[in-house]
């Protein structure tokens, strides 16, 4: 779907965002349902194609119960809500981009439609792997005081007395222009900070110009006012342990914060104490058994197991 009757929409959507003119024959949609709907072969396209105007964006798109498996990803430009809901999946074909573009748009996820799925091979002990823990909307427990709270053990603080609202139609967090910390669980070492996310306002740009101690200018992680959604990520040379700070700075931003381990993380062949009972659980945090022992590990398939928190491979 897209609102040009011409087709003559540009590769770039910023372009068209700098040409946008409303004109009485633009065209609007908004509350477009799709419904039980799943795909009987792998789609030549994309899987999902909106192209709305920048002076009259598609708005309030809801897939309910909608799978898809196309060759290519998401292509979204002007997009106001798109939704996923009621289990709702997009595959996309030899692991391929899921996001061709998301430009201009907000997109809310409920049943993790959009969430890729490539299943890494089985690491031997000692190999190098790598976990994510995602702070924002789905993971905030209580952002009704100045001390936020995560379901994966993180907490984001500050000392001004904020709070940590939602951004309209988004899965963001609300940050003002404020320095933040965020509190580590003990044990999780971080190695690469991943910031999406936009301005909240159209003023002034928005960036961050505090990461970890050091500072950036503000070009570096820049917001802009035109509420465009942009990615940045941030390699720690060295990792990152119990606290990590950040400061947006001149407006508030909405933020998704993805913050990644990555290390030798004593992934153990099973010669561990067997007698040590702890509930044993998979990597997607699956309850195994309760007071299970080492030994209790030797009769599971093959795969990754996680007991008295260390992961343990089983061959």
């Amino acid at each position: 779907m897209d609102c040009y009757y011409d087709k003559e929409y540009n590769a770039d959507p910023a372009v068209d965002k700098a040409n946008a003119r409303a004109l009485d024959g633009t065209p609007t949609y908004n509350g477009v349902l799709l419904q039980n709907i799943e795909t009987t072969d792998v789609c030549s396209g994309n899987a999902i194609f909106l192209i709305g105007r920048p002076e009259s964006h598609i708005k309030n798109v809801t897939l309910d119960n909608v799978q898809i498996n196309a060759k290519k990803g998401i292509d979204i430009r002007f997009v106001d809500n798109l939704i996923f809901k009621n289990g709702s999946k997009i595959t996309v074909s030899n692991n391929g981009t899921m996001w061709v573009k998301n430009f201009d748009s907000t997109v809310d996820d409920q049943c993790d439609a959009t969430k890729t799925t490539v299943t890494p091979p089985t690491p031997t002990p000692g190999d190098v792997i790598a976990d994510s823990y995602i702070l924002y909307s789905k993971t905030l427990t209580d952002g009704s005081t100045s001390t936020a709270t995560f379901s994966n053990g993180f907490s984001i603080s500050n000392e001004n007395g904020k709070t940590y609202a939602v951004g309209s139609g988004t899965n963001y967090i609300k940050y003002s222009a404020n320095p933040y910390t965020i509190t580590i669980p003990n044990g999780i070492k971080i190695s690469k900070m991943e910031i999406e996310g936009k301005d909240n306002y159209d003023t002034d740009d928005a960036y961050i110009g505090e990461i970890n101690g050091e500072t950036y200018d503000a070009n570096k992680f820049v917001f802009p006012k035109d509420k465009s959604v942009k990615s940045y990520s941030i390699n720690f040379s060295t990792p990152v342990e119990n606290t990590l700070t950040f400061t947006p700075k001149v407006k508030q931003v909405i933020l998704k914060i993805t913050l990644y381990t990555s290390g030798t993380t004593g992934i153990t062949a099973i010669t561990a104490d067997s007698t040590k009972s702890a509930n044993l659980y998979d990597l997607s945090g699956r309850l195994i058994a309760k007071n299970a022992t080492a030994d209790n590990l030797k009769g599971l398939s093959k795969g990754i197991y996680i007991l008295n928190n260390k992961k343990y491979t089983v061959k």
